[in-house]
């Protein structure tokens, strides 16, 4: 995200979750998500026209504007746009989609494919709208520091399970909520580091990096993330 952009703007959505698991063998894998179910646009390229769109748009553009356009041309990308995104009363409060699907194949060699869901054991709670103004721009972090004093935040983890038929290569595409889950373990949150900033400083999640009997499907934007991820933490 943009550590500048204050929680309490709509720009702050949406908001996404980073786990990484260090494996006994002294290796990692990371899962990365998102707090909407979906993805605006299904390419690379395609995303950085939004982008590029998004920048070209200014106050006194003309109608309609570079993202209007875009927007218009896009239907997956309009429909991301007017997704519900309410302010979350906590990042402990809020569920995260991974967008992407993997492969998961057992000791059988039986395979199914799946996307990442991590909910808040807590639920789903918004911040009321008539708070939000008067929030603090950083009323997220603050919360969950408080909330950690008190006690444990925890987040189950699971996969919803493909169907045959289901695209598994297209992130714009929501699956139907009749799909199997499967429920891999629970997240819980003790503490907050003393030294998170430097932490969140350092650190480059990678969705690609995955342990055996875990692979990657030929979705584009997946493919995609660790490249633009290196450049993203080049440039902190």
């Amino acid at each position: 995200g943009i550590p500048t952009i204050a929680d309490t703007s709509p720009k702050a959505n949406p908001r996404g979750i980073s786990i990484r698991f260090k494996l006994a063998d002294e290796t990692f894998t990371d899962i990365v998500s998102l707090s909407v179910n979906r993805f605006p646009v299904a390419t690379p390229e395609a995303f950085l026209a939004l982008l590029q769109a998004n920048v070209a748009t200014k106050a006194d553009s003309p109608k309609p504007t570079p993202i209007e356009q875009f927007l218009a041309e896009n239907p997956s990308a309009q429909a991301f746009v007017k997704l519900p995104k309410p302010a979350p009363a906590s990042y402990a409060s809020q569920s995260y989609f991974g967008i992407n699907a993997f492969k998961f194949t057992n000791a059988k060699g039986e395979s199914r494919y799946g996307r990442y869901q991590i909910t808040p054991l807590a639920g789903n709670i918004a911040l009321d709208p008539a708070k939000v103004a008067s929030a603090s721009p950083d009323y997220l972090s603050e919360e969950l520091a408080a909330r950690l004093k008190q006690g444990e935040a925890s987040f189950r983890i699971s996969v919803q399970v493909a169907n045959d038929g289901d695209n598994i290569n297209d992130p714009t595409v929501v699956w139907p909520e009749d799909r199997a889950q499967v429920t891999l373990g629970t997240l819980t949150l003790k503490a907050i580091p003393a030294d998170s900033k430097t932490i969140e400083q350092k650190i480059t999640f990678n969705p690609l990096i995955l342990p055996d009997g875990i692979a990657p499907s030929e979705d584009k934007i997946l493919l995609a993330r660790p490249a633009a991820y290196a450049v993203s933490a080049s440039r902190r």
